[in-house]
């Protein structure tokens, strides 16, 4: 028997890297284990940054790690638009350990980097919070179990 769970909402909130945060809008796309989920434009503030939700639906196996990827666009209006992106992968039993339920909220900090800085050459990494929903799927019940009494 496979032990698979559904990947619910992700959440990604934060803000661009410090000296390229800008009250510009931005889009891109997540992925989800290779499946990649389109971010609609959206603003993007210089000061409260950005949160990005989507919902996945994919079912992992449990005894997987979980990967997710993201890459964003800043749209500027008059140079080349800016990419970011970020990477991280969850062991999804150590994640939710002992917890009782179905339902399972999992937080990570992960790294976002993108282009260089104009006037240093490098660009300072920064984090954004991750939040991402894991669905179980109840078991059958031991009495509808054939030879479980």
């Amino acid at each position: 028997m496979v032990n698979l769970v559904t990947v619910g909402e992700i959440e990604i909130a934060g803000n661009l890297p410090e000296g390229f945060s800008a009250n510009r809008d931005i889009s891109g796309h997540l992925s989800v284990d290779e499946r990649s989920i389109p971010v609609a434009r959206r603003a993007a503030s210089k000061l409260r940054g950005f949160s990005i939700t989507v919902v996945s639906g994919n079912q992992i196996r449990i005894h997987e790690p979980l990967r997710i990827s993201f890459v964003f666009e800043q749209h500027l209006r008059l140079w080349t638009n800016r990419f970011f992106n970020g990477f991280v992968s969850i062991d999804t039993i150590e994640s939710v350990g002992a917890a009782d339920g179905l339902d399972h909220l999992i937080k990570h900090n992960v790294q976002i980097s993108g282009p260089e800085n104009d006037k240093t050459g490098v660009s300072k990494p920064t984090t954004v919070d991750l939040s991402v929903r894991l669905i179980a799927s109840p078991l059958a019940a031991l009495e509808q179990t054939p030879q479980c009494r």
